[in-house]
């Protein structure tokens, strides 16, 4: 279960198994460099990738994804107007600049460490992620991820409204 902070980022281990986060990414379309094509497959993730100022390879998810994800990690009790999701793939060479979200909260959850670089720094802190980990901070704290030197970065991003 995940409780929104008052203050400072919250770290959650093991909120997602490992084979569940696999299978979030072995559903993702493959990404060919074109943001305007391939769709998933899979019955959880039939997204498209979409690029935006900060997340330049993303998926945001259908509303049935964002339900079965609500429920598995147990935040269906967090008051709020809305939730957005996302998948994020950082390849060699990618990075997310500093900036803060137009969320109330945020989740960042990562699935997979198969990757070299790609820092997490919240608030001015390095943030040890491991698979199926998360962290969750206000939305106005400031944030990035560093670069990727090697490997391929998958996160679950959520924004809490």
């Amino acid at each position: 279960m995940i409780t929104l902070p008052d203050t400072r980022p919250i770290i959650v281990k093991h909120i997602m198994s490992q084979d569940t986060c696999e299978q979030i990414i072995n559903q993702c379309p493959e990404y060919t460099g074109s943001v305007k094509k391939s769709f998933g497959n899979g019955p959880f993730i039939p997204g498209q990738w979409s690029e935006s100022i900060i997340n330049k390879k993303r998926i945001r998810l259908e509303q049935h994804t964002e339900q079965w994800i609500t429920d598995l990690l147990d935040i269906g009790n967090i008051e709020c107007e809305s939730k957005n999701m996302y998948v994020c793939m950082y390849s060699k060479g990618d990075v997310c600049n500093l900036h803060n979200d137009p969320s109330r909260y945020t989740i960042l959850l990562a699935l997979n460490n198969a990757y070299a670089g790609g820092e997490v720094i919240v608030d001015q802190q390095r943030i040890g992620l491991d698979t199926g980990d998360c962290i969750v901070f206000k939305g106005d704290t400031k944030h990035e991820v560093k670069e990727i030197t090697n490997g391929v970065r998958w996160s679950l991003n959520i924004w809490i409204f």
